[in-house]
């Protein structure tokens, strides 16, 4: 089975991907894709490490979408 990171080799994938499983409207994935990126995102989600401009309990919850 593929990665999400295989899956999102661009930006619109990306945002696909994120869309289908974040919540519509997330204030922070919103600001987080402002900051990195939907490939960037995704990448994060898999590397399970702390995101950038979110404090370690934003970080947290975030990954846990």
């Amino acid at each position: 089975m593929p990665t999400l990171t295989a899956l999102a080799k661009d930006e619109r994938t990306a945002r696909q991907l994120l869309a289908v499983t974040g919540s519509p409207g997330d204030i922070s994935t919103g600001a987080l894709l402002s900051r990195v990126g939907a490939v960037e995102a995704i990448a994060l989600i898999e590397r399970d490490i702390a995101v950038p401009g979110m404090d370690a309990v934003e970080s947290a919850v975030w990954l846990r979408i």
